[in-house]
């Protein structure tokens, strides 16, 4: 019955390897390698192709990289190197290899389609700054999902006199990629660069050697480098087992450490040399191409294993080879950059949001995890597929609670992908006593064959899709389709109808919900503030949506206006305390928990508000909701936001921090607006804490009660104090001073007391952006 937590390999009396539960190829808990010092701003991102799973993952503080054509979770950690050199020898780098040592100066930017470094250091003559691009146009699919990254170089000569100079690109091979699997030229017809053969799997091994016979489960791919200017260009790719070709280290690199980096074995290395003259006060430039294909099957959709990512699509994008995808990435690229230009605008124009820095970083930082999480691909017979994982490990796709969240940025930018959501989620729905209801999600991995989430939460998916369809229909005008769906939605409502069984409007069956962090009460109890308002948002959205039919459904209608009527009633005479909402009116609950406070009581107003639609509150409690908000927000606050509620427990979520953000704007909470700049000032910092202490990415969990990173020298050197034990008491400023849970624990997703895992793939900000913008 035991559990192995370490596995510790010893040779002649030294540590040889060390395997530790906490880690995977994907999530390491390795001692970070590198520390920004004060002319650095350097931080993990990762950067993605929408729907076709190809991402980047610069990784500074491990100086490593990580980089796959499927996306997160087959990617493993190694090196991309990127190093300039002057005529002297000297050699600076980027902090993705530690094979040289990295520029002094480096300030990295962040835009919501890419990353830029600008590098400087007294050693060099010349100034360098990259910038990694993942071009993005709303409703653009091609634009947006082709399967390329631009890696934009430019060198800068500050100077009087004439410099050489040179850049070296080098890239690791996990497979052998010699003999008749060698890379060989690119076949494009505008491009010069090479390609080869390698394959992915969503299994944690250190090489990907496909079984004998068998392919289930291994993904060939092509991937490519290539460049837009051949003159100063020396490829190194005929022979990857040759190194004489990489600059050899200095002294004392490469730095001594006493874990792999690598989490696979190097077979070879292949990449570039670009040398160069700059002139007096000049500049060079290239541009550089990171691409990746596939034509095989990568997802099975209710038992059809036939669906390939949608670039392939011969009535669609039609890229069909990595050769052409390099040559549309280089004959386009005007074009191309272009529009994603003037997308980076929608957070970067004051005219246009009024975001402070902190904002933008993360509104930036959150749509690329979204943008990895999407999956958009098309069988044999043509028909389209899209969803979105939940995040990773999850890997759930297209969650229903989630997308509520998600759900701003296809109201915003991109309509009709709600709309394939919303057509998708009855294919999986079911039902019990009550009536149907709707799965959680639709599968997990690369399956979408039904519910993967180990239970139900069926009032709060019903009411979540009502509210969704009707949010689609009031941005696009497009009654015939909500028409379309509006049997579904009615059915949705009566289930709700059919769980309050005690007449007070508030369901207490079927209540368990998605707040799966949070304690039993704000989870599990029934006759929830959370699920009772959220019901009387789906009502009165529900309510709307009938009398709109082509013969106008009153009778619907007014049974959800009497429930609506019954929900005030409860707010009002059971569930206000004074000064807030109770979490729940369950007697099973301890009172104290009942009676905390908490975030969520206003949560299912929000798509009402921001549709223009009374949310059908008295008067009263509409004034309640304001000061339930507002004392809340003074009561849950810890270092890097809001804890779900005040008692009993200590995990916070951003995405949950600003959605009642944006309730906050809506609702007209006094004073509100004024404290929104330190509020997404607190978020980013957590991001950034993982982004350079732990794994990077958008993070939307914090657990407060976190021991691991307690007492150590990294913790005293953060200014971090040892907290108090987490028991149900525990509260207040002894946690406040505690550090974020780490991404560790890859099957404790659903534990209350490890229960870490990220929900990352919502453009959260947005949501506070068209609070602003209304």
């Amino acid at each position: 019955e035991a559990t192995i937590c370490n596995i510790r390999l010893i040779a002649a009396g030294k540590t040889a390897t060390e395997i530790n539960v906490l880690e995977t190829r994907n999530w390491s808990a390795k001692p970070v390698r590198f520390i920004n010092s004060a002319g650095q701003d350097l931080h993990e991102v990762i950067l993605g192709r929408f729907g076709s799973r190809f991402m980047v993952n610069p990784v500074p503080q491990l100086l490593a990289w990580r980089q796959s054509p499927l996306g997160t979770w087959t990617e493993d950690l190694s090196e991309l190197v990127l190093a300039f050199r002057d005529s002297q020898g000297d050699i600076r780098c980027l902090p993705f290899t530690d094979r040289y040592p990295v520029f002094s100066g480096v300030d990295q930017r962040l835009a919501l389609t890419g990353v830029t470094y600008v590098c400087r250091d007294q050693s060099l003559p010349f100034t360098a700054t990259v910038t990694l691009r993942a071009p993005f146009y709303p409703q653009d699919p091609k634009l947006s999902g082709a399967p390329f990254f631009y890696l934009d170089v430019e060198v800068n000569n500050p100077s009087g006199s004439s410099i050489p100079a040179e850049f070296l690109l080098v890239r690791p091979h996990k497979d052998d990629n010699t003999g008749a699997g060698a890379p060989v030229q690119l076949a494009g017809a505008v491009t010069t660069g090479y390609k080869f053969q390698t394959n992915y799997t969503y299994n944690d091994e250190s090489r990907v050697l496909p079984p004998p016979g068998t392919s289930n489960g291994y993904y060939p791919f092509w991937e490519g480098i290539a460049w837009n200017d051949a003159s100063g260009i020396t490829p190194h790719y005929a022979d990857i087992s040759d190194t004489g070709w990489i600059w050899g280290s200095p002294g004392g690199y490469p730095l001594p450490y006493s874990h792999q980096v690598y989490t696979f074995i190097p077979k070879g290395y292949s990449g570039l040399e670009w040398s160069f003259n700059l002139s007096p006060s000049g500049k060079a430039r290239r541009t550089f191409v990171l691409a990746g294909h596939t034509s095989s099957s990568v997802l099975n959709v209710r038992g059809d294993n036939s669906y390939r990512f949608l670039y392939n699509q011969p009535s669609g994008p039609n890229l069909t080879s990595v050769d052409a995808v390099v040559d549309y990435a280089l004959a386009e690229r005007d074009s191309i950059l272009e529009k994603s230009d003037f997308f980076d605008t929608v957070l970067s124009e004051q005219y246009l949001s009024p975001f402070p820095q902190a904002g933008r970083d993360l509104a930036a930082v959150a749509l690329q995890n979204f943008i990895c999480n999407a999956w958009w691909c098309y069988n044999s017979s043509g028909q389209e597929w899209f969803s979105v994982w939940e995040g990773t490990p999850c890997m759930f796709h297209s969650t229903i609670d989630v997308e509520y969240n998600d759900s701003w940025f296809y109201l915003s930018f991109w309509p009709d992908l709600l709309k394939k959501l919303l057509e998708a989620w009855p294919l999986f729905q079911k039902s019990n006593a009550q009536g149907r209801y709707l799965s959680h999600d639709m599968g997990s991995v690369a399956s979408v064959n039904g519910m993967a989430y180990p239970h139900d939460m069926p009032v709060e998916e019903n009411a979540d899709y009502i509210l969704l369809l009707y949010s689609h229909w009031k941005t696009t005008g497009d009654t015939a389709f909500m028409r379309g769906l509006f049997p579904k939605a009615k059915d949705y409502a009566r289930f709700i109808f059919n769980c309050d069984t005690d007449g007070d409007g508030l369901p207490d069956l079927n209540v368990s919900n998605t707040i799966d962090q949070g304690s039993v009460a704000v989870q599990h109890a029934r006759n929830q503030t959370y699920l009772g308002v959220k019901a009387l948002g789906a009502y009165r959205a529900a309510s709307e949506m009938a009398l709109a039919q082509a013969t106008p459904d009153e009778g619907f209608s007014s049974d959800c206006e009497a429930r609506v009527r019954l929900i005030n009633l409860t707010l009002e005479n059971r569930l206000w305390l004074g000064d807030h909402f109770a979490v729940c009116d369950d007697p099973s609950v301890p009172q104290a928990e009942r009676e905390a406070y908490s975030i969520y009581p206003s949560n299912g107003l929000l798509y009402l508000l921001a549709a223009g639609l009374d949310p059908g509150l008295t008067q009263a409690n509409l004034e309640r909701f304001r000061t339930d908000l507002a004392n809340s927000a003074a009561r849950t606050q810890r270092r890097y936001g809001h804890v779900h509620t005040s008692l009993n427990n200590e995990n916070q979520w951003v995405s949950q921090n600003l959605w009642r953000d944006a309730l906050g704007y809506w609702l007209g909470v006094e004073g509100w607006p004024q404290g929104q700049e330190e509020r997404l000032a607190r978020y980013w910092d957590l991001e950034r804490y993982f982004a350079t202490k732990k794994n990077g990415g958008f993070w939307d969990v914090c657990d407060y009660r976190d021991q691991y990173y307690m007492g150590t020298s990294e913790a005293a050197g953060l200014g971090l104090a040892i907290p108090p034990s987490a028991d149900s008491s525990t509260k207040g400023a002894g946690l406040e001073a505690g550090g974020a849970r780490g991404a560790y624990s890859l099957d404790s997703a659903f534990s209350q007391s490890l229960g870490y895992y990220p929900r990352g793939t919502a453009f959260f900000s947005l949501i506070n952006a068209m609070a602003r913008l209304r």
